[in-house]
């Protein structure tokens, strides 16, 4: 006769309990591989579903585009207005006087229009090729190797080599385009 244990006993319903669990998985895997349309295994997608959701979709991509090219739009117009703004800038960066630094022996070349005075130091006018620099302070034309005089504002009407020869280290305010 065969003796059972307590442990046979739990060791057998262990068994037992994993091949029942063994079981309902492979049935369920083989009842879900031939699921038949329809059922809730496959369930079937009425037309007017789709149709209804095809319609949002397209709705929803129509109004993507709108929005998409609205945008194309207004980046233009903004960078537009950057450039302007970028111009305004420049105009206004024109429109102030910097004080810059020459040094001993060096030459600065100014632009149609600048405006330059020498607030210290000793420097001579450079005449361009249409004439000098106007000092509209003693309301003269300065031709090249004249001494300027420090706070005399003066004028380069062209763009043609005009400036100032800085004898020792000059301080300038400058407004308009220069050169060093």
């Amino acid at each position: 006769m065969i003796r059972v244990n307590l442990k046979n006993k739990y060791f057998v319903t262990l068994i037992v309990l994993v091949l029942l669990s063994v079981s309902v998985n492979i049935i369920q895997a083989v009842y879900a591989a031939t699921a038949a349309p329809g059922s809730t295994g496959d369930p079937i997608v009425a037309k007017s579903y789709v149709d209804t959701n095809d319609k949002k979709a397209t709705a929803l991509i129509t109004t993507l585009q709108t929005n998409y090219s609205k945008a194309q739009k207004d980046i233009t117009a903004l960078n537009g207005q950057v450039a302007t703004l970028k111009t305004q800038v420049a105009a206004l960066k024109s429109n102030v006087f910097t004080a810059i630094t020459v040094e001993a022996g060096k030459k600065i070349t100014v632009g149609s229009g600048t405006e330059i005075v020498l607030r210290s130091g000793n420097a001579t006018a450079v005449a361009g090729t249409g004439g000098g620099l106007s000092d509209v302070t003693s309301a003269k034309d300065i031709i090249s190797g004249t001494t300027v005089f420090t706070n005399h504002l003066l004028i380069s009407s062209r763009d043609d080599g005009r400036g100032l020869n800085c004898i020792t280290k000059c301080y300038l305010i400058v407004r308009g385009s220069y050169k060093i």
